[in-house]
């Protein structure tokens, strides 16, 4: 009996930690090389969602523009990565400054684990 109880302990617990990795990553589509720093590119969010991710957060008001702070951000790339339409993976880290003037305007974030899907 106890090594019954042991075996579904070490499942749980596998489970808890595998579902626990995944929730960090986000997944997104390069669009454009743009923003403050000569290696930034915006890149859209696929499935946006400002409560699941913190770096998001939802307009104050209606734009005109495609991409705004709810739906995608800026990323330092490197020269691999910096592809117009090339999926990456990535996981937050923390928020940049930003030289932009427009509140709207997507915010610039520090990633890690910066990878091609």
């Amino acid at each position: 009996m106890q090594k019954v109880i042991l075996f579904i302990l070490v499942l749980l617990l596998t489970f808890i930690s595998c579902k626990k990795d995944n929730d960090n990553f986000v997944t997104g589509t390069v669009d454009i090389k743009s923003g403050c720093f000569t290696d930034s590119w915006l890149i859209a969010i696929d499935n946006p969602n400002p409560e699941k991710h913190s770096f998001l957060r939802n307009t104050a008001f209606p734009t005109a523009t495609l991409y705004n702070c709810s739906n995608a951000v800026f990323i330092n790339l490197p020269s691999s990565l910096a592809v117009t339409g090339r999926k990456i993976r990535f996981s937050y880290v923390d928020m940049q400054v930003s030289c932009l003037s427009y509140s709207e305007a997507p915010n610039h974030i520090t990633v890690k684990n910066l990878s091609r899907l």
